[in-house]
């Protein structure tokens, strides 16, 4: 019986969410609208209107947050590489950069009603079963980074189904690093599973407090580009030191 309640108040804690999530976004639309669409686009109005939009959501599903470490100064832009379990992910991700970034995200994001405009207008979708259009999306971001902005991109590629156990990471993020010379921040996201699990609808889900270590940068000024899975294996591995017996 206590699984049950258990598993009920779960399901109700995942659709309250959603309905969160809907309602603020169609609230939020028009704004975001104002400042992607037109032709003189406003990237950091946008970017801060997303930092409140991400914070109604966090703090309105009855959430908390613990951040250890920070962020170099002066030495951007990075390329900041969290682990990922979860959608909720990219909710913290806006609570706690507080510097504007862009996201590389699955082009499956653009099939999304409404917030497709980010990918749309902002951030860079990756259209991993197109080999040529991922190649531009890689075009792209170089090119962003190269303008001065940070990104985030998921080493993984994918939200994890083994969380809090870390995906093979795929090496873009990497060479997108190596290429612009740009430091590496790794972040270590803790317990953001828990909050929304994605594995299922009936996946135990449930609000608390949420941990990010944000780690020292990684230049990779100091890896050869046939070293890049060395550079890999080294943010995996930071990203590891802080995941587990958290």
């Amino acid at each position: 019986m206590e699984k049950i309640m258990v598993g009920i108040l779960s399901l109700l804690y995942k659709a309250y969410f959603f309905l969160l999530f809907t309602v603020t976004l169609v609230l939020f639309y028009p704004f975001f609208w104002v400042t992607l669409v037109p032709e003189n686009k406003n990237f950091r109005l946008a970017f801060q209107l997303k930092r409140i939009w991400a914070r109604v959501l966090f703090y309105g599903s009855f959430n908390r947050v613990r951040v250890e470490g920070a962020f170099p100064q002066g030495q951007g832009p990075f390329i900041i590489t969290p682990n990922h379990s979860s959608y909720f992910d990219i909710i913290v991700s806006y609570v706690v950069f507080t510097e504007p970034f862009l996201f590389m995200g699955k082009a499956e994001l653009l099939k999304w009603p409404l917030f497709n405009i980010f990918f749309k207008y902002m951030d860079i979708a990756v259209f991993r079963q197109d080999p040529v259009k991922a190649a531009r999306s890689m075009v792209k971001a170089r090119v962003s980074v190269r303008e001065g902005n940070s990104l985030v991109i998921f080493p993984e590629g994918t939200i994890s189904k083994i969380a809090p156990r870390l995906r093979g990471f795929k090496p873009g993020a990497f060479k997108i690093a190596a290429d612009t010379n740009s430091p590496i921040v790794p972040v270590t996201f803790v317990g953001n599973h828990k909050v929304i699990n994605v594995n299922s609808w009936t996946a135990l889900s449930r609000p608390g407090k949420v941990k990010v270590c944000i780690h020292d940068s990684i230049s990779p000024k100091s890896f050869e580009k046939e070293e890049l899975r060395e550079l890999s294996e080294a943010i995996k591995h930071k990203i590891e030191s802080k995941l587990y017996g958290s």
